[in-house]
């Protein structure tokens, strides 16, 4: 399905595909190949790994690496952060992020009240990111 969004003030048309989200704790589909598709997480985010499309639909620099957030559920550790949609997550709780498979790792290693530090760059139009950490708590 087909959608316009308008994200840093610039109207953009984007593909969603619809499925149903397994339910709380069922493990994801094993057929599904690691990074090619969204995960979500217990901090309330999709990542992806970034792809040329994915650098050109959120204006991400070439030397910006790590892995996209594509989306994020409102009422969430990471919705609380204000981590948005076009995130570049670089680093969880110290340890580098470069792919889908270390962010799933670093997250799934986290206990629940633990307080996490996650290094966020926000593309922007100017093609300079902002970067800070945030300071999520684990629920």
């Amino acid at each position: 399905m087909k959608i316009g969004v308008i994200r840093n003030g610039q109207h953009m048309n984007v593909t969603a595909k619809t499925a149903e989200r397994p339910l709380e704790g069922e493990p994801a589909s094993e057929s599904e190949t690691p990074g090619a598709e969204p995960s979500r997480n217990k901090l309330g985010m999709s990542v992806q790994e970034i792809t040329p499309q994915l650098r050109q639909l959120y204006n991400i620099p070439d030397n910006l690496n790590g892995v996209v957030v594509t989306s994020v559920k409102d009422v969430s550790a990471a919705g609380e952060a204000n981590i948005s949609e076009g995130d570049v997550i670089s680093e969880v709780a110290g340890q580098k992020v470069t792919n889908g498979d270390q962010f799933r790792r670093a997250v799934d290693a986290l206990k629940s009240g633990q307080y996490v530090r996650i290094y966020v760059s926000s593309p922007n139009r100017n093609g300079r990111p902002f970067s800070s950490y945030r300071v999520l708590q684990v629920p």
